[in-house]
């Protein structure tokens, strides 16, 4: 675990390389040796709610916090703690089934002062096969269509696992949602009249570990969620 009162001492990143992980021991190890160097500081941060190995396996690798918690209460929630915790000027969220190769082009519209959020995209590249099921890519693309109607902001992919964001432009504290953060970080960019840039990043098949997302379960959640959150005031 990390010790806050070290971590207090050391100087404050550019970047926070936030990694939200459920049950990864089979894929954990693979998506932070393959995180690459970048052009500016960053720090990794897991926060993990699993029951498996994960945890172990993030601890014994140097140079990566580790917030671990349980029970579980769902992705929102565990960004959220990820944000109180992040030290960096940028947050970017990097799901173990991304590709880590793919970071750089994702946050460096914000260091070039381009954007202040960017939301990847895996529907523009073409995609390795078995990636993503027909099912999905349709439902995805019925999701960026209503996210693209309800924000007046073209979007071709709401639930892609990188995001990133300068820190102080979105407070922990205006998130309340435990279960589809990515909703809740889009909705949010745009009400708060941020420069969003969607950029695309290659998506390739699993290669260790299961995708939690199950269909039709899942999708009727998304959908109330969207609603929900557009017609809230204030996220």
């Amino acid at each position: 675990m990390e010790k806050p009162d070290q971590q207090a001492s050391e100087p404050r990143p550019d970047l926070t390389i936030l990694v939200p992980t459920y049950n990864e021991e089979g894929s954990i190890a693979d998506c932070i040796s393959r995180i690459p160097d970048l052009p500016c500081s960053r720090e990794i941060l897991v926060v993990d709610n699993s029951r498996d190995r994960t945890p172990a396996i993030v601890q014994a690798m140097p140079g990566v916090r580790l917030l671990h918690y349980l029970p579980a209460q769902g992705k929102g929630h565990a960004v959220r703690q990820g944000m109180l915790a992040a030290r960096g000027r940028v947050i970017v969220i990097c799901d173990v089934d991304m590709d880590p190769a793919e970071l750089r082009q994702v946050i460096q519209p914000i260091l070039d002062n381009k954007a202040d959020f960017v939301n990847g995209s895996r529907m523009i590249l073409p995609m390795e096969p078995g990636a993503m099921s027909f099912t999905h890519k349709v439902g995805n693309g019925l999701f960026a269509l209503a996210m693209t109607i309800l924000t007046l902001k073209r979007f071709t992919d709401v639930y892609c696992g990188f995001k990133a964001w300068r820190a102080e432009a979105l407070p922990a504290d205006r998130f309340h949602e435990n279960a589809w953060p990515d909703l809740e970080l889009l909705f949010g960019a745009r009400r708060a009249g941020l420069r969003i840039m969607e950029v695309p990043v290659r998506y390739t098949a699993r290669k260790a570990g299961a995708s939690k997302m199950r269909t039709w379960h899942h999708g009727w959640s998304l959908l109330r969620t969207m609603l929900r959150l557009a017609f809230r005031p204030h996220v």
